[in-house]
């Protein structure tokens, strides 16, 4: 009961001092509580609630390394891949020896470079080269950014279906995202 257990964890966080805690055990049991808490707001597709709680634990836990994974999902589900970028620069200059996060990095890396290079090519009217760039890649990445820009290009190559379907997904996992509405409008 995701919702149930976000109430435990605000209780628990409702028995800290009003001051904040103030040792580092607190500070520690605070910023799980507070990340814990995010998961369950991140289950219920409740983004930006799921980043404000990730970063109350970064405040309290700067080292609290499932804090900023969390908020770079939630970004992502956002459709913030920059501020989720930037999110996992910080992550890796706080906790450099942290393998999955400069795994993630590279990763987000890559991404960004290959969505540099698709917006140029939609820019520039190239629809077809910038499908075919992402093709290899979209069916497997969880990035909204390249779904939305996958989206443009089969829209604007009047793949209907295809755009429609891949907004559909975007769509599915956060309903209110604003450019994955605002595509869905264009390739109906």
């Amino acid at each position: 009961d995701v919702a149930g257990a976000r109430v435990l964890y605000g209780e628990g966080l409702a028995c800290l001092p009003p001051t904040g805690p103030e040792t580092p055990e607190g500070r520690e049991l605070a910023a799980s509580l507070y990340a814990n808490r995010a998961v369950t707001f991140f289950r219920e597709k409740k983004f930006a609630a799921t980043v404000l709680d990730c970063d109350k634990s970064l405040d309290l836990d700067p080292k609290h390394e499932k804090s900023y994974i969390r908020k770079w999902r939630a970004l992502m589900a956002l459709g913030k891949f920059e501020d989720a970028f930037k999110c996992l620069e910080t992550a890796v200059s706080e906790l450099p020896d942290s393998t999955r996060l400069k795994e993630e990095l590279t990763s987000a890396s890559e991404q960004k470079d290959l969505l540099t290079t698709v917006n140029a090519l939609l820019e520039k009217g190239e629809y077809q080269e910038a499908r075919d760039t992402l093709k290899p890649v979209v069916k497997t990445s969880d990035n909204v950014s390249l779904w939305l820009a996958a989206a443009r290009a089969d829209a604007c190559l009047g793949f209907t279906e295809s755009a429609l379907e891949r907004i559909n997904k975007v769509l599915l996992f956060n309903p209110k995202h604003a450019e994955g509405l605002k595509v869905r409008g264009y390739a109906m």
